[in-house]
């Protein structure tokens, strides 16, 4: 199977072939009779090199939130800087 990213300038789009909505960026798999039509719509969806045998991508839960680890002052920060003091 082929993997895609949706690459489209509109963002989202809803996507027959695959019976749901692709949002914009995300990577999603095909089948090989589909993989054609993705081809030939390089403005909205380019082709993502597969993962080598045995090498995954990690899955999403184990990665970080957005702003975990994240040392930047902001309004909240500045409250947890003082309770420590």
């Amino acid at each position: 199977m082929a993997h895609f990213r949706n690459v489209s300038p509109i963002g989202a789009l809803d996507i027959p072939a695959l019976g749901r909505i692709v949002q914009a960026g995300e990577v999603f798999e095909v089948t090989k009779q589909t993989e054609d039509f993705f081809d030939a719509q390089p403005g909205n969806f380019a082709r993502v090199a597969e993962p080598k045998k045995g090498k995954s991508a990690k899955p999403a839960a184990s990665v970080a939130p957005s702003g975990a680890g994240d040392t930047t002052d902001t309004p909240e920060g500045d409250e947890q800087k003082e309770e420590s003091r």
